[in-house]
């Protein structure tokens, strides 16, 4: 094999590695609200979580924060979301007592309690989150 075509693949393999970590990098930890309904023990609030960010994430708990009709603070709480395996999507729920959805306005997720796995770090873990709805309850950070 010639030099020349050596160095051609070496700048392939290297440019492929390099595009991997670079999507790998860039990978969020998608959390969807996908429900909130009021049921005999409160309103119940289901997420969907899906890791995309290539690795295991060890544990993603948050601070939630629930807004009432008039935008005042309602409820600050905290909810875990792992751990969970790379590429997997799973679904979390709790319910929050004494409470119908109707009384709430908007999910804030306020900040980061702990996260741990790949490319998470407390300081960097709301950058790597990616949020979205399918509620009449407003949600965001």
């Amino acid at each position: 094999m010639s030099k020349t075509a050596f160095a051609a693949i070496v700048v392939l393999v290297l440019g492929f590695g390099s595009a991997a970590r670079a999507e790998e990098a860039g990978g969020k930890l998608t959390v969807e609200l996908n429900r909130a309904q009021t049921v005999r023990a409160g309103c119940r609030i289901s997420l969907v979580v899906r890791n995309e960010l290539g690795g295991p994430v060890e544990s993603a708990r948050l601070e939630l924060v629930f807004f009432d009709i008039k935008e005042l603070v309602d409820t600050v709480t905290a909810l875990e979301l792992g751990p969970i395996r790379a590429g997997k999507t799973q679904v979390v729920q709790f319910d929050l007592t004494d409470r119908k959805c109707e009384d709430f306005s908007r999910l804030l997720v306020n900040r980061p309690l702990a996260c741990k796995g790949a490319g998470l770090a407390d300081a960097t873990c709301l950058e790597r989150l990616a949020l979205s709805n399918r509620t009449k309850i407003a949600f965001g950070m």
